[in-house]
């Protein structure tokens, strides 16, 4: 069964991420690898009861730049 999930859930996320190359380019889809530790982070505090501190809100904010960086309308 584990085996089974973890086919079928990494089958399906193929299938995502290779609709987003497509429909919105490759540097763009990219920038969901940026997502991963603030989500990481904010699962470990509601899951695991685990420490919140500031340097996680500065490492948020350091993200949330570079996302916003790489998102913006580019002005032609």
């Amino acid at each position: 069964a584990l085996l089974g999930l973890g086919l079928v859930c990494t089958a399906f996320a193929y299938i995502l991420y290779f609709r987003l190359l497509t429909s919105i380019g490759p540097v763009k889809s990219m920038t969901v690898t940026f997502m991963i530790p603030p989500f990481g982070v904010l699962w470990g505090a509601l899951l695991l009861d685990e420490p919140l501190s500031m340097a996680h809100l500065y490492g948020g904010v350091l993200i949330a730049g570079a996302l916003w960086l790489v998102l913006r309308p580019r002005k032609l």
